[in-house]
């Protein structure tokens, strides 16, 4: 913050000694520098007037900022979030920023920066979050419960009879952010993630029969396609997560991973000449004899 003039003030008159361009050369001193082998001219402050062209006293300087005009002073600013601010906005405080003589104050930006939750995400004014129920629940009905922002439940009564399938969408009307300056609530999407078991008991099969839509039979071919007898495994966590990745089948990676340690020297196919390249090779040496 800027106080006074640098020079103490009471009954002891004030001196302050303004140079001449004769005593401090314009206040800057012109100074010859080496770089790169290539001397270059440059401007420096005065050391005695540190470039302002006047110097006070010392037996009158100021105490507090040592004739520096300036001086260290720590300020809490309150900063007001308002409901439905975003990511990016910024809060402006005008003049609140380093002061100095003969300089106008600049400004103290705040920028809003959202922290990630681990439930919500946040898309303008909706909001997503992602539940898993059960297959029970998914197929014949059932409540479930989603903790809100500002530490409300909402409780969801899945109708039975209404199937659930496993990634569906649903929207809660009215349970997103509110918006900017108007605070109009958004909505809020659900993505409903269906847990299958490990394996069920041979016996409650019947039960399943009864209760579910009867199996979709295999699609039958013509005697002339061989049909083979083959078994399903499960895949590699490795080979789960180049699947995800879009990387490919397990064979590709074992691919790259040889590529990658070296193994060896490998044999590559030798590149056959076109038989128009050939005729066209042919002529020209036939014309240079």
């Amino acid at each position: 913050m800027m106080v006074g003039g640098g020079a103490r003030e009471g009954g002891a008159r004030k001196r302050v000694w303004r140079l001449s361009k004769l005593t401090c050369a314009s206040f800057w001193i012109p100074r010859v520098a080496a770089r790169a082998c290539v001397p270059l001219q440059v401007q420096v402050p005065c050391n005695d007037c540190d470039g302002t062209g006047e110097i006070i006293d010392p037996k009158h300087k100021c105490k507090v900022c040592n004739a520096k005009k300036v001086v260290s002073e720590r300020k809490v600013l309150e900063v007001h979030i308002d409901k439905g601010m975003k990511g990016g906005q910024q809060i402006t405080f005008s003049g609140e920023s380093d002061q100095a003589p003969n300089t106008i104050p600049g400004d103290v930006i705040i920028v809003v920066e959202e922290k990630p939750h681990e439930l919500f995400r946040r898309r303008g004014d909706n909001l997503f979050c992602e539940v898993t129920i059960d297959l029970l629940t998914a197929l014949g009905g059932g409540e479930l419960s989603i903790l809100h922002l500002d530490e409300r439940a909402l409780h969801v009564t899945l109708k039975p009879g209404e199937v659930i399938k496993d990634g569906a969408l649903k929207r809660i009307e009215g349970q997103g952010m509110p918006s900017y300056r108007h605070h109009e609530l958004g909505d809020l999407y659900v993505k409903l993630n269906v847990s299958f078991p490990e394996s069920i008991p041979k016996e409650l099969i019947p039960h399943l029969e009864q209760a579910l839509p009867a199996r979709t039979k295999a699609t039958t071919y013509p005697p002339a396609i061989h049909v083979d007898e083959v078994g399903l495994s499960e895949p590699t966590e490795r080979e789960k997560q180049s699947h995800q990745n879009g990387a490919g089948g397990g064979n590709d990676d074992g691919m790259d991973d040889d590529d990658e340690e070296g193994g060896g020297p490998q044999v590559q196919c030798a590149q056959r000449p076109s038989p128009f390249l050939s005729l066209l090779l042919l002529a020209r040496r036939r014309r240079r004899r």
